[in-house]
């Protein structure tokens, strides 16, 4: 749930999906990119402008209606998903983990209103660590595994242009002290470091009614896991497919790179 598709695609996004044509328009390309600035402007000071549909409103009813108290979200940029988050589940707690410092103060300043937030500037992963992260211009890209030429070549503004010092902490060590009341939303977007993350919340995942994850098609970074992967480690984990939320599509030929995946679990 994470933004407009070409640009902000990248983190998941509750937004209608991107037509293949207007994808691969050079000038389709470029109102994108415009747009998705200007959404990072309004959001950097405080402000998240969007229109919701009837449509759009009834497509997540069902996600409304699981009863919802806690969401945790994995990779959250400026907030784009925890602004949508609380948009869905008034009442809920949000936890946000976003290591870039600069990434996490604007998180923060757009999420300084709400009393149920609580932000940390650190990414999760398997272990308890310091390590270095690839940073992109566009922040949404930037990954603790290298990009590919893949990646490169559908969207070229994705490419690094730094590294920054992170801090990385396991889910199940993050949730001894914090009060995780079910049921538990946990949105993953976090740019091929996936299987990582699940490793890291082992314990945990008995506690968790849906997952939201950004599985990809394609390797955009070098050794993630791809959806199989991740499919079978959810299901095996006790949880159902129920689709995808939206689908990034290649601007170079139409194909299917990543989509949101959404599982629920199966006793549910």
């Amino acid at each position: 749930m994470q933004r407009d598709r070409n640009m902000d695609r990248f983190h998941p996004s509750i937004s209608p999906m991107q037509t293949p044509a207007r994808a691969n328009a050079p000038e389709g390309r470029s109102v994108l990119r415009l747009k998705a600035l200007l959404r990072d402007a309004l959001l950097a000071v405080g402000l998240d402008v969007r229109r919701v549909t009837t449509a759009e409103a009834v497509r997540f009813r069902w996600i409304q209606n699981l009863g919802i108290k806690t969401v945790v979200d994995i990779g959250a940029n400026v907030g784009q998903f925890s602004l949508e988050a609380r948009r869905l589940f008034p009442e809920a707690s949000i936890y946000a983990f976003e290591p870039l410092r600069r990434c996490f103060e604007q998180l923060v300043h757009v999420m300084h209103h709400d009393r149920n937030f609580v932000g940390f500037n650190y990414g999760l992963g398997d272990d308890n660590f310091e390590t270095e992260i690839f940073r992109s211009h566009f922040t949404p890209a930037s990954s603790l595994r290298r990009h590919t030429l893949s990646l490169i070549k559908n969207f070229p503004y994705s490419t690094p242009d730094q590294v920054e010092r992170i801090q990385i902490r396991t889910l199940d060590d993050v949730a001894k002290n914090l009060r995780f009341q079910k049921n538990i939303l946990v949105k993953i977007d976090v740019q091929g470091y996936e299987d990582k993350v699940l490793n890291g919340g082992r314990k945990m995942m008995s506690e968790i009614k849906l997952v939201i994850v950004e599985t990809s098609f394609e390797p955009l970074y070098s050794g993630q896991p791809l959806f199989q992967q991740i499919y079978d480690r959810l299901t095996g984990a006790g949880f159902r497919y129920e689709g995808c939320i939206d689908r990034l599509l290649s601007p170079l030929n139409g194909r299917v790179l990543q989509e949101d995946s959404i599982f629920l679990r199966e006793d549910d």
